[in-house]
């Protein structure tokens, strides 16, 4: 299967190979071909480790089973960093979100050459030290789902964030933006 479009995920692969796969697209777009690029099947690394993304969103789950952008005006924001975290964002202070448009804040990537335990790790800190206040985010909820054992132990299925609705509710209401 050939895929022209570029996962949300990108992170990861990025992340776990070396391979900039943007960069890699935009040079194949121009000509380049993939032996070129150094990017035959011989030669695509293995993966390193693992890598974690974390897609933080001014969004609020409601106990219904829904998910319902919000809006407002960032009041203070300042991405982490350090070895191993990455943050795509283009978000700033006095930013105004609009519910009506992409509810994505920022994406935070963590990553550890020391496997699965240790990106998560990496992940929390790094969620721990975002700073973002003013909206309403998915940030409370992210922080709860990555103390899920069975993320550390590879166990997580597609239905966790189900299972966890009703707490992620709960929780995400205590945090009322400033």
């Amino acid at each position: 299967e050939s895929n022209p479009r570029l996962q949300v995920e990108h992170t990861i692969t990025e992340e776990i190979t070396g391979v900039d796969l943007v960069q890699a697209q935009i040079r194949v777009a121009l000509g380049a071909t993939l032996g070129e690029l150094g990017l035959t099947q011989a030669n695509i690394p293995a993966p390193n480790g693992a890598a974690v993304q974390l897609r933080i969103n001014c969004e609020q789950f409601q106990a219904g089973g829904t998910i319902t952008p919000t809006g407002g005006t960032l009041t203070d924001y300042a991405p982490s960093g350090g070895l191993g975290l990455r943050v795509e964002s283009a978000a700033y202070i006095g930013m105004k979100t609009n519910p009506a448009f992409d509810s994505l804040l920022g994406k935070l990537v963590a990553h550890s050459n020391a496997g699965l335990p240790a990106a998560l790790t990496r992940a929390r800190h790094g969620l721990a030290s975002f700073r973002l206040d003013g909206v309403q985010t998915t940030k409370p909820i992210l922080a709860r789902l990555l103390d899920c054992p069975e993320l550390e132990t590879g166990q997580a299925t597609t239905n966790l964030v189900g299972d966890l609705w009703q707490e992620c509710v709960t929780i995400q209401a205590a945090a009322t933006p400033t």
